[in-house]
């Protein structure tokens, strides 16, 4: 359980690449049926055409928050999820594009991060907010991620434990994951804003 967020991850960014080879492949192919409308004097189908194109396009584009690939493709699904939901979301990245941990264990620890964060605030009616901030300094990767809340969190052994069945696996993920990279974590609340905090 502990890493199914990260595949879960691991595979929507597969799929987008796979996206964009297919549409690279096919461009040709779509030019031509373009140019053949146009040769036709065919331009409404043509138009037609091309705003189909570039709405296909736009599902395969993937914005560059920082140098590192992994954290794009994971900021790429949340920001598009927090946009849908009028969540406030802002971020400061200053990372590498190397990292010294593996992609697995970013993904663990920054989705996983992200998804608890998301659940957290769509129980608010309005005003919610999620704030990260990632940054290398002295060879140590920061990990910050803020949010707002409604209903106020159980903390076992200082981990935020859910009372919904099958649910909180999330926290216990990240702290496994940040453990046996010999990091630490630590989760707070504080008038109702709750921070993950991660150095490895």
């Amino acid at each position: 359980m502990k890493q199914a967020q990260s595949k879960k991850e691991m595979k929507l960014m597969e799929e987008n690449e796979k996206k964009i080879i297919l549409m690279r492949h096919d461009m040709r192919h779509f030019l031509n049926n373009i140019l053949n409308d146009l040769e036709n004097n065919q331009n409404e189908h043509a138009i037609e055409y091309i705003h189909t194109l570039f709405d296909a396009i736009d599902q395969t584009v993937r914005k560059k928050y920082c140098l590192n690939d992994t954290v794009n493709m994971i900021m790429t699904s949340y920001e598009n999820r927090m946009k849908d939901e009028n969540i406030d979301f802002h971020y400061h990245l200053d990372i590498p594009q190397q990292l010294s941990i593996s992609d697995i264990d970013l993904t663990s620890i920054l989705s996983n991060g992200l998804e608890n964060a998301f659940k957290a605030v769509m129980l608010l009616e309005n005003e919610r907010f999620i704030e990260l901030n990632m940054q290398e300094k002295c060879g140590k990767l920061l990990i910050s991620i803020e949010n707002n809340y409604l209903n106020e969190p159980i903390f076992i052994d200082g981990i935020p434990i859910s009372k919904e069945k099958d649910h909180g696996f999330g926290t216990q993920s990240i702290a496994y994951t940040v453990e046996k990279l010999h990091g630490n974590c630590q989760f707070s609340t504080h008038q109702h804003h709750f921070k993950l905090r991660v150095v490895i």
